[in-house]
């Protein structure tokens, strides 16, 4: 079976673990702060890893921002509108973009212009405003999509995702994702892989074998 495109496949995920509320829970402050501490541990994440040169570790901090912001406009934006965002066309426009990620330069701007993305998602959440949130959400996933692609090329940005959606999905068993009968936390079923980027890395001569 195709894995699908990270958004498509984050919907998939979110849906089967039961996280799509009500247009009327919007405004749920618990919900609010769940989502916004799982993006904030997944941006520092990634900006750790840009300071410490990692780009195995950066390349898994852009695609779990991808996954927790899409995910949050997804719920956000449950029965009252239909997010989309294109990133498929976006690759085709970078289609010849060379990696960059050894240009410090590159990084480094990449690195000031999704700290501003994040803080503007930020400024959205605190005025609760949902339009706000969701077209902040997307400006933010399509960014670090964006960042990716420079740093490490089409390619490559394409076999992680895959890799990182591919993981997520085969966590869902029978159409439902299991969870622990006390914490509530989803729970990796026998035989779940974790997405290895560090392979993809090799295999476009992104990192020494």
């Amino acid at each position: 079976m195709e894995t699908p495109n990270i958004l498509d496949g984050t919907e998939q995920f979110i849906r089967a673990a039961g996280q799509l509320p009500s247009a009327q829970e919007f405004g749920d402050p618990a919900l609010h702060k769940f989502r916004r501490s799982l993006l904030a541990e997944e941006h520092q994440e990634y900006l750790d890893a840009e300071l410490n040169h990692d780009p195995k570790e950066v390349m898994d901090g852009l695609l779990d921002q991808i996954v927790v912001v899409w995910g949050s406009v997804l719920i956000y934006s449950e029965g009252v509108y239909s997010p989309k965002l294109g990133l498929e066309g976006i690759t085709q426009y970078m289609r010849s973009a060379a990696p960059k990620w050894e240009n410090e330069e590159t990084r480094t701007s990449h690195r000031i212009w999704l700290q501003q993305l994040y803080s503007d998602y930020e400024s959205a959440e605190a005025t609760g405003d949902r339009w706000n949130i969701v077209l902040a959400g997307r400006r933010l996933a399509r960014a670090a999509w964006i960042v990716l692609l420079d740093l490490f090329g089409p390619d490559a940005a394409r076999e992680a995702a895959n890799e990182v959606t591919r993981s997520n999905l085969a966590k869902i068993v029978d159409g439902a994702v299991i969870r622990h009968p006390e914490t509530g936390k989803i729970l990796k079923p026998e035989g779940w892989v974790a997405p290895d980027i560090a392979s993809v890395l090799v295999r476009h001569g992104l990192v020494a074998a």
